[in-house]
């Protein structure tokens, strides 16, 4: 568990936040759009950049662990 908090802890704030609304929270689009003040069509490109930075963040910490 601590590996993932450290792989979120590496993400830009607003990467997190949109996570944490988007999925822990389970708020619709528009909902993570008003919070965040921004449109729902920039909150599905957020969590899109956020997801692959995750994914891309997870897999150099796998490659590393590797050597």
């Amino acid at each position: 568990m601590a590996v993932g908090h450290t792989l979120l802890d590496s993400l830009p704030e607003d990467y997190r936040e949109v996570l944490a609304l988007r999925i822990v929270a389970e708020l619709s689009l528009e909902s993570t759009a008003r919070i965040m003040n921004k449109t729902p069509g920039a909150i599905k490109q957020l969590q899109r950049r956020a997801l692959a930075r995750l994914k891309e963040t997870q897999q150099e910490t796998k490659g590393q662990g590797r050597s």
